[in-house]
């Protein structure tokens, strides 16, 4: 099990680099590269001891008939309350946290076309979903510089049940998601202190 997961995770540390180190290289602050010890040090001593855990635990049991759950895959992997996800400040008490892994769902966008989250995030552009009537309008409004990371932006005007509930939605909201797919910040449409703080930290100076 420890073969396939390290290779997993060996290429998601790749791609969680390379998105801080373009955006530095494209002028965005020098401290962003120091978070990704800090982010990555907590997640690293979890895995360890989850893979501690795993293997005292098979005794007699052969590799290939060891259950393999969300936290084995890693899932649940979250930097929630590292550096770049500060405890939420809006009182939003529901829902995925800045930091936690951007949860899938089935959506039709502005369009008509219909689409799942996780195939919209893959690739090395950051996210930006609009849900709710108006939340374009709120998109357009936000800072986001041209040169460094794309930022794409997804609209879905009437998201539907498993949505709301996956990203806790009770109105217009807005959603930035890292290019590895974790979520960057989360706001209702007028309370953008978080996004806007995200952008200072991780895009290049022209945000500012």
């Amino acid at each position: 099990m420890r073969l396939p997961a390290c290779r997993r995770r060996a290429r998601r540390i790749k791609v969680r680099q390379r998105w801080k180190l373009a955006q530095v290289l494209a002028s965005a602050p020098d401290a962003l590269l120091d978070t990704h010890e800090a982010e990555r040090r907590p997640v690293a001593a979890r895995v360890l001891g989850l893979s501690t855990k795993i293997y005292h635990a098979m005794n007699s049991r052969s590799l290939a008939g060891t259950q393999r759950g969300d936290e084995e895959r890693q899932l649940t992997l979250s930097y929630a309350g590292g550096p770049l996800a500060p405890a939420d400040t809006t009182g939003r008490t529901t829902g995925p946290r800045a930091g936690d892994r951007a949860p899938d769902a089935r959506y039709t966008d502005l369009n008509g076309r219909p689409g799942r989250l996780h195939e919209a995030y893959r690739g090395p552009h950051f996210t930006l979903l609009a849900l709710g009537d108006g939340a374009d309008h709120a998109a357009e409004q936000l800072p986001w510089p041209r040169a460094g990371a794309p930022l794409h932006t997804l609209t879905v005007p009437r998201p539907g049940p498993c949505l709301q509930h996956a990203y806790a939605v009770t109105g217009p909201t807005l959603v930035l998601i890292r290019p590895h797919g974790h979520i960057a910040a989360s706001a209702p449409v007028g309370q953008h202190t978080s996004l806007t703080h995200f952008i200072e930290r991780a895009a290049p100076s022209q945000a500012k």
